[in-house]
C-alpha cells in the first residue's frame, strides 16, 4: 500500500482543480492595481524582510516550516508570500497584495485581497523588523543573499498548491458510515446545503468521506455518486458538481485498495485531512465534524481527561467516536480525536 503522504498529496492536488485555484508566476511583482497610500512612507521599512511563521498562519500546518516573505516598496505598495514547507521543498504558497502608511511607529497595511486593514506598531533595530499588535509579536529580518535564494527557488518550483485568502469559517466534515448513511449524506446533507454556500469569503466546507459496503440484500449499496469503498475529497459550495467527485476520488486515480485500505479511525488520516484541507481552505476559524457512527460514547462520563490515570477498562464504554467498516470497524477514540486535531 502506497504510503498516506503520497495519497494525500494526490488528492490535495485534484482539490485544487476543482477549487479552481491558480498559481502565482511570480513572488514579488509589482501590482499596478494597488491606490496610492494616503500618507508618506518611512524609508527605513523600505526592501525585503522574512520571518519564519510556522504556527503563526491562518492554515494548519506542522509536516514543515513556513517561511514568510514581505516586501514594502517606497511609493506605498507591498506584496507578501507565505511559503509552506514539506522538509525544504516548498508545496504551497500564499500571496496579497497591499498599500500602507508609517508613520509615528504605526504601520497600517490595507490588504487588497482581504478586503481589510491592519494596524501594527513598529520598530526597527539592527536589522530587524517588530511588529507588535496586542500580545503578539513578529520579528522579521532584513533580506540576506543565502535567504533570498531560498525564497527564489521556492518561488520557481512548478505545482505549487495556491493557499487562498482565509474565509471566516471552514467547516470540515469527515466521515464513513455505512447501509442508507450514504445516501442520506448525499441528499441530506450535500445537495441541501450546497445552494446555500454562496459566500466563499465567510463560509467553506470540505467534505472527506469513504463509503460504505454493498452487502445486499440485508444492506444493499445506497450512494449514487461514487462506488463502494471510494474516498471523496472535495470543496462543497454553490458551483460544486456533485455528479464530478467521483473523478476525483481515489478509485477514478487507480488506488480502489489503498482507498478501501486507508483507515479513517487512524489519527494520522485526521491531522493530514485537517492540514492540507487547510492549505486549500483556510479560514480564521475551524469547525470539525464528524460523520458516521460512534459505539458507546457516554457524554456523562467519557470526558477527556477523566480516565488519563486508570486504566482503560475503567471507562464504561469504547469511547468510539468514529469506525471504518472496512477495516473491521476499527474505531477512532475521543482521545485520539483529541490527538489528531492538536496535532494538526
Amino acid at each position: 500500500m502506497r504510503k498516506l503522504h503520497e495519497l494525500t498529496w494526490m488528492l490535495a492536488a485534484i482539490l485544487v482543480i476543482i477549487c479552481g485555484t491558480s498559481v502565482f508566476t511570480s513572488c514579488t511583482s509589482d501590482n499596478d492595481d494597488n491606490p496610492s497610500p494616503e500618507s508618506g512612507v518611512n524609508g527605513e521599512l523600505v526592501g525585503q524582510w522574512y520571518s519564519d511563521v510556522s504556527g503563526a498562519t491562518h492554515a494548519a500546518w506542522t509536516y514543515g516550516k513556513a517561511w514568510q516573505q514581505t516586501e514594502l516598496k517606497s511609493d506605498g505598495t507591498g506584496v507578501t508570500n507565505i511559503y509552506y514547507l514539506s522538509g525544504d521543498n516548498a508545496v504551497a504558497r500564499e500571496h496579497y497584495s497591499f498599500t500602507y502608511t508609517a508613520t509615528d511607529g504605526v504601520l497600517t497595511m490595507d490588504i487588497a485581497e482581504r478586503n481589510t486593514k491592519t494596524t501594527v506598531r513598529y520598530a526597527v533595530s539592527d536589522g530587524k523588523l517588530l511588529l507588535m499588535e496586542g500580545e503578539d509579536q513578529t520579528v522579521m529580518q532584513k533580506m540576506d543573499e543565502a535567504k533570498a535564494k531560498d525564497f527564489d527557488a521556492w518561488n520557481r518550483k512548478d505545482s505549487l498548491l495556491n493557499v487562498p485568502q482565509p474565509a471566516r469559517y471552514t467547516v470540515f466534515v469527515y466521515g464513513n458510515a455505512e447501509g442508507i448513511a450514504d445516501n442520506i449524506i448525499e441528499y441530506g446533507f450535500w445537495e441541501k446545503i450546497k445552494p446555500l454556500l454562496t459566500d466563499h469569503n465567510n463560509v467553506r466546507v470540505v467534505c472527506f468521506y469513504k463509503y460504505g459496503k454493498d452487502l445486499p440484500p440485508e444492506r444493499p449499496f445506497s450512494g449514487k455518486y461514487a462506488d463502494p469503498g471510494d474516498i471523496v475529497w472535495f470543496d462543497l459550495n454553490d458551483t460544486t458538481n456533485l455528479e464530478n467527485i467521483r473523478n476525483g476520488g481515489l478509485q477514478a486515480l487507480g488506488y480502489e485498495k489503498e482507498a478501501k485500505a486507508m483507515k479513517l479511525c487512524d489519527p494520522k488520516t485526521i491531522s493530514a485531512f485537517i492540514q492540507i484541507s487547510s492549505l486549500v481552505c483556510p479560514a480564521e476559524q475551524y469547525v470539525f465534524s464528524i460523520w458516521g457512527h460512534g459505539n458507546g460514547l457516554s457524554p456523562m462520563a467519557d470526558v477527556p481527561g477523566k480516565y488519563k490515570d486508570e486504566a482503560p477498562a475503567a471507562a464504561p464504554a469504547t469511547r468510539g467516536v468514529i469506525g471504518d467498516e472496512w477495516n473491521e470497524r476499527e474505531e477512532l477514540d475521543m482521545y485520539e480525536l483529541s490527538t489528531a486535531v492538536t496535532q494538526a
